[in-house]
């Protein structure tokens, strides 16, 4: 972070710090992988964290299974999807909305990939983006691409009755996917709707 951003960059010279780190600035454009298949490399369970809308709670319901897999003895670690995953501790992840869309599926697969061969966990949890069904968001499509789950927990926010930013937008009833087959990902391995998740509260 330089230039870009003169204050931030201003400030932490003064206070002796020596880089700031841009986590949503992708590399550059020649330096992003394509999808390469190497994802069907990662023998271990894929759970991915999904939901009915945005702001729903994913990240809560992803850290949340993580800390329950983990003290039942499952070895499971995170990759995030957003910029407030990486900062509250994804060692592996990116800032998906962040990068070019033909590239972002290439990216995410890396990085399940790299918490896999990092790890070597039983299971990895994969935060979602966006939403699955809502029309401006297409991040969700990537992360079941890329991370070709076996198993979909889909987040839903029942006192919620638009989708967020779109007002005359219904949001989906989850019963939409209780027969969840994602369609494109792999023939031999199919992923399903293992739960659901709630948030409590509509969006404010």
């Amino acid at each position: 972070m330089g230039s870009g951003f003169p204050k931030p960059a201003l400030n932490a010279s003064l206070n002796g710090i020596a880089t700031l780190h841009d986590i949503r600035r992708p590399r550059p454009t020649k330096h992003l992988r394509m999808f390469d298949g190497a994802i069907d490399s990662v023998d271990c369970v894929r759970i991915a964290v999904l939901g009915t809308d945005g702001a729903i709670g994913k990240r809560t319901t992803c850290t949340l299974l993580i800390q329950a897999l983990n003290k039942a003895g499952i070895h499971t670690v995170m990759v995030g999807t957003s910029q407030t995953g990486l900062m509250q501790g994804a060692a592996y992840g990116v800032a998906l909305d962040a990068i070019p869309a033909q590239l972002g599926v290439g990216e995410q697969e890396g990085a399940v990939v790299a918490a896999y061969e990092g790890e070597h966990p039983e299971v990895i949890v994969i935060e979602g983006q966006g939403a699955l069904s809502h029309p401006a968001y297409l991040s969700s499509t990537v992360v079941l691409r890329a991370s070709r789950p076996q198993a979909v927990i889909m987040q839903n926010a029942p006192a919620r009755r638009m989708l967020s930013d779109y007002p005359k937008v219904r949001m989906p009833s989850p019963g939409a996917y209780r027969s969840c087959r994602m369609c494109g990902l792999s023939a031999s391995e199919p992923t399903w709707l293992a739960g659901l998740a709630w948030h409590p509260m509509p969006r404010i």
